[in-house]
């Protein structure tokens, strides 16, 4: 996954369309996920179990919260 990061900001260098790395989470889904640190250029990406968007989604992909 880290080596997808790494092709996905060299392609949107290439083609100028940066990414916000101060916004890029992680969240790890699956009972038996290793949980690795993932970094984008040389940010940590902060790992949450549950984030906001449309409606809150979380880590046991439950809407209750």
């Amino acid at each position: 996954m880290q080596v997808n990061l790494c092709n996905l900001i060299l392609w949107s260098k290439e083609w100028q369309m940066l990414f916000n790395v101060g916004k890029c989470k992680v969240m790890h889904l699956g009972y038996n996920n290793p949980k690795v640190n993932y970094v984008m250029e040389t940010t940590q990406l902060q790992e949450v179990s549950e984030e906001r968007a449309l409606r809150i989604v979380s880590d046991d992909l439950k809407w209750e919260k």
